[in-house]
Formats: structure tokens, sequence, C-alpha cells
């Protein structure tokens, strides 16, 4: 303890013996540091805010209407994505008419000048422009958000006449398909005596159409995707020479067995479902698992589609993103209507046992009521879809616009001053240690008898204060051997 207590006494004396030098170092630190901030060239913040609409809390992107996009977490990223490309920096440089490299930055400094930040738990996106120029930061700052605005309604545009334009084919199909159940129909009923199905056999053919039509409903969801995908990929193709195919992801083994997976379950649940309540415990351990093995069959494209990913430009990883969903949504379409398919098949068979009579009229009724059923939900999705592409307007809004920033981010004076001076005391207290373990002189007793391995006989103090006081300078002579003192007096 009492050694402990001696060290931390000869350390601050050494601290207190070199404290001029510490004080030194630590000023020219901090005076160094106050006048390179001046010198540094001041950078100044631009800031603005978008929102992006979602659906229920969100629609940001195309094909959302799908349930394509996700989340809106997910949104908020491909739209952060977005805005990061270069294609969007070079769409805004232009409005602004700046030539990258001539009269403002190059391409690469404005993008590492740009930032942008979902704010969390809203649909909102930050972004942020440090530049010297503190109007073209501002200027530029709203240029992105104008660009994004353009491309957003463009992207919606493409998407929604290009699902209407698909609908309208279906529809037209549709439309000839009633045509023919209704001629079979009335031809049936006009050549011979018909026998009205019993009311058992009614429901089942009201069953089988209803089926069918929920089939169609998947099959014309799957069309409309695929659409809508063709038209990411063309943009796809245009950033990069690799286009992610539909077949690459149909064509994998692991999510051609989850989509198996998934149809067995689709079926198991319906066939649950007519014994059962959706509260009954079989039913919901289905859904369960069908949501399970849908969770595994995304991941399982994603990874397909992740292996076709070489470029990491933030558009493409943005469109990549977009067609990840949609494989996974198109797969679990796929796997929906072969369920369907299956059930349709075990209620046709039954079907067929109905008397000969009967048959014939429960056929026609069944394929008339499908048809009916089919034209009314294309139809019915055709003219939201017209309404759609006719209304059809951005999904960004701006909430704050960028204002003219005032005081520069960059260098911060005050900040950089202080750390030098902490740094500099550092720098200080570790000189005075190193000046003081260098310092070979000798300026105690104790020293000298470590040194030289004898005894002090004398020492002669240092007395302070001004002759003219008629003080005495005092000498003690000691001896070591007999420890005897004799003081002698100079006047």
């Amino acid at each position: 303890m009492y050694e402990e207590e001696i060290s931390l006494q000869e350390l601050w004396q050494t601290l207190m013996k070199r404290k001029w030098l510490i004080i030194g170092i630590t000023v020219c630190a901090m005076v160094v540091a106050y006048f390179a901030s001046r010198a540094m060239t001041p950078i100044y913040e631009a800031e603005t805010t978008f929102m992006v609409k979602t659906k229920g809390s969100g629609l940001a992107l195309p094909f959302d209407d799908m349930g394509l996009m996700g989340s809106t977490q997910n949104i908020g990223r491909n739209y952060v994505q977005v805005l990061k490309s270069r294609t969007i920096m070079e769409k805004a440089l232009e409005k602004l008419g700046k030539v990258p490299g001539v009269d403002c930055p190059d391409l690469d400094s404005l993008e590492k000048a740009v930032s942008a930040q979902l704010i969390a738990q809203t649909d909102a996106i930050t972004i942020k422009v440090q530049l010297p120029d503190r109007e073209f930061a501002r200027d530029l700052a709203d240029a992105l958000v104008d660009v994004l605005m353009e491309h957003n309604k463009e992207m919606n545009s493409a998407a929604t006449r290009t699902a209407r334009e698909y609908l309208e084919e279906q529809l037209e199909v549709s439309n000839a398909q009633l045509r023919q159940a209704e001629e079979s129909m009335l031809a049936l009923k006009s050549g011979r005596k018909i026998v009205e199905p019993s009311l058992e056999a009614q429901a089942q053919i009201k069953r089988i159409a209803d089926l069918q039509a929920e089939r169609a409903s998947a099959d014309v969801a799957l069309g409309e995707l695929q659409a809508k995908v063709g038209k990411i990929r063309e943009q796809l193709a245009g950033i990069s020479d690799t286009v992610v195919s539909s077949e690459t992801v149909v064509e994998d083994p692991v999510v051609a067995q989850y989509r198996r997976k998934l149809a067995e379950l689709e079926v198991a649940l319906a066939t649950a479902k007519e014994k059962y309540t959706d509260q009954h415990p079989e039913v919901q351990r289905l859904t369960a698992e069908i949501a399970e093995v849908k969770a595994n069959l995304n991941s399982a494209v994603a990874r397909v589609v992740g292996t076709q990913t070489e470029t990491p430009n933030p558009m493409r990883q943005g469109l990549l993103g977009q067609i990840v969903e949609a494989e996974s949504k198109m797969a679990a379409l796929r796997a929906q209507s072969d369920a369907l398919g299956r059930i349709i098949a075990i209620e046709e068979e039954r079907l067929s046992k109905l008397p000969e009579k009967e048959l014939d009229l429960a056929r026609v009724t069944r394929d008339l009521e499908v048809a009916q059923q089919i034209y009314i939900m294309l139809r019915t999705k055709y003219e939201e879809m017209r309404v759609t592409e006719q209304m059809q307007i951005s999904d960004i809004w701006r909430i704050d616009p960028a204002a003219l920033p005032k005081v520069p981010v960059k260098p911060r004076k005050t900040l950089n001053t202080a750390i030098a001076g902490i740094l500099g005391v550092f720098v200080g207290v570790a000189a005075a240690f190193i000046v003081e373990g260098t310092d070979v002189s000798l300026k105690s007793a104790e020293e000298v008898e470590a040194v030289l391995g004898l005894p002090v006989l004398a020492t002669i103090p240092i007395h302070e204060g001004p002759l003219a006081d008629n003080n005495y300078n005092s000498y003690y002579y000691s001896r070591s051997n007999h420890g005897t003192k004799r003081s002698k007096e100079d006047k």
C-alpha cells in the first residue's frame, strides 16, 4: 500500500514537473486543428423527405396489387436502392442542365455525396446531399425526388397497361367460351326432352363451377404477373446482360419440391374444410404448414434468383428484388392451380356417376356456370384495371422540399479542436514520461545512493528568499556512521 502511494506521488510529481511540456503540446494540437479546419472547404447538407403511398399501409412500387412487393420496409428499401442508382442520378443532372465533371463533380463523387434512409416505422424516406455548393446541393436533392416520381409513374403506367391488355385478351376468350356454353345449353334443351338434375347434382355442379372459377382466377393472376414481370425483365436487360428467366426458377429441383408439397397441402386443406370448420385443429395445422412451405418456397426462389446476380448496381438489385417476389408469388399460384385441378378431378368423377339422362344436362349446366363466373370475374378485373390506368399517378409525393442550407455540416471546427485538445493531453503526458525516462541526471540522495552504492554524507538544501532579509543559509552535515549532526552559521 505504501509503495503504491509512493508510485502515485512520483507520477504526480513527474506530471507537475513537465506540466509546461504537456500544456504546450495540447495548445499546439488545438491551434493546428483549428486552423486546419478553417482551411478545409465547407460542406453544406440539403435534406428533403418524401412519402411512398402504400396499399393498406402501403403500395410503393407496381405489382403490389398482386401482393408482390411484400412489406412496407421492403418497399422502402427498394426505393432507397433505386434512388442511389446511376440512372436516376444522370436523369437528375440532365434535369438541372449539369454535365458531370465539367460544371459539377463527377458521378462517383455525387453518388458518395447522396444518402437515402428509410425512416423507421414510417413510409417516409429522407434524402441528404452534401456538397460544397449549397445551392447545387438543394437543387440536386429536389431533382432526385422529381426524377424518382417520374420514374415511378412510368413504371406504374407500363405495368397497368400491360395488365389491362392481358385482361382484355382473356376477356375475349372468356366471352367466346360463354357464347359457346349458351349455345350448347340451347341446343340441348331444344333437341330432345331432358331430365333436370337432382338437388344433389345441382349442388355438385355449383361446387365444380366455383372451383373452376377459383382456378381460373389463380391462372389469370398468374398471367398478370407474368405479363408485368416481363416489363421488369425488359428494364433489367437494359441495365445488365443477365436476365433471370422463369424457366430457371421453375426447373429448380428444390423449388419444384416445395411446389408439389404446397399443392398436396392445398388439396388436404380443401378436403379438411369440407368436414371441419376453420377453427378445427386439423384445419389450423394444415394452414400453418402451408404458411411454412410458402416461406421456404420464397427462400428457394430467392436463392435461385440470387445466383444469377453478379452486378451490385442498386437499381439492378431493386429490380431483382421485384423478380424474386414475383417468382415466389407465381410459384404459389401454380401450386394453388395444381391443387384445385386435383380437387376438380375428384368432383368430376363424382359427377360422372349421375344417371345418363341427367349427365348431359349436368355437364352443359356446369360449363355454362363456369363460363359465366369466369366472364364476370374477368369483366370486373378489366374494368378496375381500365379505371386505374386512366387515373394513374405517381405513388410518391414530396413532404418537405429541400431548403437552402445556411451552416456547413463539415468541417466542425469546435468539435475538431476539442478532439485535438484531448489527443494533445494524451500525447503531452506520454511525452512527459518519455522525457523523464530519458533524463539520466540525479535529483535526490536516494538516487545517488542507488547508483553509487555509497552513503550520502551531506546535502545542501536550496534556500529560497532574498539575502537582504538577513536570513541565514544553514548547512547540515550528517554522518551516517555516527548519526550525529552539526550546524554552522555563515553570515
